[in-house]
């Protein structure tokens, strides 16, 4: 569910509100999920540098286990 939500909000170049729309669920929740996931990196999601450190490990993600789908 986090990976999901990270990809979604990456792929609408950071809006939660896109990103929520995308998996059909109130933007509350993503922003919700996106603190959740700040707080297990440790990175914000501000950081352009964080999100490019994520972009990257969901594409290493993904191609370990291409089941998931695209990133």
């Amino acid at each position: 569910m986090l990976l999901d939500t990270l990809a979604a909000f990456l792929a609408a170049d950071g809006s939660p509100t896109r990103a929520a729309d995308e998996l059909c669920c109130h933007r509350n929740t993503v922003m919700h999920r996106l603190r959740r996931i700040e707080s297990l990196t440790g990175h914000e999601v501000t950081d352009p540098r964080a999100r490019l450190l994520w972009h990257l490990a969901l594409l290493g993600t993904r191609a370990l286990c291409p089941h998931r789908g695209p990133a």
